[in-house]
C-alpha cells in the first residue's frame, strides 16, 4: 500500500470515530427539554353595582404542561365576594370569575389579585380590576292609596326602580299632574288632589322617567268634620259650596288683599284683622298687593248709580281646579262709610254668599257687627283647620 492510500484509510477511520461519539452528524447540540409552565390571562375588568354579580373569563395558558391549577384571590374587601367556576381547573383552559357586591358597598375601584397554584411550575398571577359603580335607574313608580281618598291634600310617593333590584323613595324634582294639569315640583306632601268626585289618573315624572296612578275619588264622610247642626249644615250646602257640592273658602294662613285707591288702606286692615278675629286667627290679611289679579280678597269700589243695595258681593273667578283661590268685596261708592257694609261684602267674598234670618253681619238689612248663633257656627265649621275649600262632604262613601 502507497503513502496516498494510507492517509485516505486513516481519514475514514477517524471520520468514523468522531461520528460515534457526537450527537449529530453536523456537530451542533440539541437543545435541553423545556420547563413546564402556565400563565393567567383575563378577558376583562369588572363592573358592579351594588346587590348585583358580574363575571369575567380566566383563560390559563399552558406549555408543556397538563397538571391541576388551584384558583384563589387575595384583597377582597368587605361587602364582596368573589368564586371560581371551577375552583381548580383540571386539565382545562377556562374558569368563570363571578363578583358579587352587597347593597352596602360603597362605590368604587378595587384591584384584586387573582394566582393560579401548580404541582410542578411556579405560581402565577394577574391582577383583576373591579368597578363598583352606582345603580342605574330603569322606572318609577307611585305608592298610595287608590281606593277611597278624600278629596283634599293627599300622600303619594313617587319611588325610583333601579337596576339592582332595589327602591327609593324621591324626593326632590318631583312633578306630579293629573288630568295634564302640572302641579310643579313639589314633595309628595304637597300634592292636593281636584275636588272632585271620580276616577283620577295622577301622574308623576322625574328626569325622562313617568308613571302613572288610578285613583277614585271618594266625599269626606260628614262625621269625620267638625260637628254641624241640620240648619248650618243646609246653609253651608246653599251657601258656601258650588254645584258639585264643593266647599268653597280660602286657604288658611296668611293671605293677599288687593286695596282700591278709594279705600284708606288702614281702615281695610283694621277691618280685615277683625275678620281675621271672627274666623278665630284662621285667615290674616297682612301683605297689600298692588295687582288685584294675585290678591286672595280683593276690596274694590262698585260703580252702579241704578243699584238699589250699596253693595254687591261675591267670588268671581275664584276657584282654580275646584279650590278658591280668590274673593272679591264690590262696595258702591256712596256706601263706602259703613263699617258694616264693608265687613259684610268681606263675608260674602270669603263664601258667606247667603244672609241669615237673624240679626248681626249677615243680615240681609242693615244690622250691627254681631256674629249670631247659626252664623257663628257656620263660620266656625267652614273655617276649621280641618276642612279644606274644595272638599265634599257626603253622607256616606260614594254618596
Amino acid at each position: 500500500m502507497n503513502r496516498s492510500l494510507r492517509v485516505v484509510v486513516v481519514a475514514a477511520i477517524m471520520a468514523v470515530f468522531v461520528y460515534g461519539c457526537g450527537d449529530s452528524p453536523t456537530g451542533i447540540e440539541d437543545p435541553p427539554p423545556s420547563t413546564p409552565s402556565f400563565s393567567l390571562v383575563l378577558s376583562g375588568g369588572v363592573t358592579v353595582e351594588p346587590g348585583l354579580s358580574a363575571t369575567t373569563t380566566l383563560t390559563v395558558v399552558r406549555k408543556d404542561f397538563s397538571g391541576s391549577v388551584a384558583l384563589n384571590v387575595t384583597g377582597v374587601p368587605t361587602g364582596m365576594t368573589v368564586t371560581f367556576a371551577p375552583p381548580v381547573v383540571v386539565g382545562g383552559t377556562q374558569a368563570i370569575v363571578t363578583v358579587t357586591v352587597d347593597l352596602e358597598m360603597e362605590v368604587g375601584f378595587v384591584q384584586l389579585v387573582i394566582s393560579g397554584e401548580a404541582l410542578g411550575p411556579d405560581n402565577q398571577s394577574v391582577t383583576l380590576n373591579v368597578s363598583v359603580t352606582a345603580p342605574t335607574l330603569v322606572s318609577i313608580f307611585v305608592e298610595g292609596d287608590t281606593i277611597l281618598v278624600a278629596p283634599g291634600p293627599l300622600q303619594l310617593s313617587a319611588f325610583a326602580n333601579k337596576s339592582n333590584g332595589t327602591k327609593e323613595e324621591i324626593i326632590s324634582s318631583v312633578r306630579w299632574s293629573y288630568d295634564n294639569w302640572l302641579v310643579g315640583e313639589v314633595n309628595s306632601s304637597g300634592l292636593v288632589l281636584p275636588h272632585t268626585v271620580g276616577d283620577l289618573e295622577i301622574c308623576v315624572s322625574w328626569h325622562n322617567l313617568q308613571d302613572c296612578l288610578q285613583i277614585q275619588i271618594v266625599g269626606t264622610l260628614w262625621s269625620e268634620l267638625p260637628p254641624l247642626g241640620d240648619s248650618a249644615k243646609a246653609w253651608i250646602k246653599r251657601h258656601s259650596s258650588d254645584s258639585r257640592g264643593r266647599v268653597l273658602r280660602l286657604p288658611s294662613g296668611p293671605n293677599t288683599i288687593y286695596i282700591d285707591s278709594g279705600f284708606e288702606v288702614e281702615r281695610i286692615l283694621s277691618l280685615s284683622a277683625r275678620v281675621s278675629e271672627i274666623l278665630n286667627g284662621e285667615l290674616t290679611f297682612e301683605e297689600v298687593v298692588a295687582d288685584s289679579t294675585t290678591a286672595n280678597l280683593v276690596v274694590t269700589t262698585y260703580i252702579n248709580p241704578s243699584a238699589e243695595k250699596c253693595a254687591y258681593g261675591g267670588i268671581s273667578g275664584a276657584t282654580v281646579n275646584g279650590i278658591m283661590t280668590q274673593g272679591i268685596a264690590r262696595i258702591r261708592g256712596d256706601c263706602m262709610s259703613s263699617d258694616f257694609i264693608i265687613l259684610h261684602e268681606m263675608f260674602h267674598a270669603l263664601a258667606f254668599v247667603g244672609h241669615t234670618t237673624e240679626p248681626g253681619l249677615l243680615s240681609d238689612v242693615w244690622s250691627s257687627l254681631e256674629i249670631g248663633p247659626l252664623l257663628s257656627e257656620v263660620k266656625d265649621w267652614l273655617y276649621s283647620p280641618l276642612v279644606h275649600s274644595g272638599m265634599i262632604p257626603v253622607d256616606s262613601i260614594g254618596g
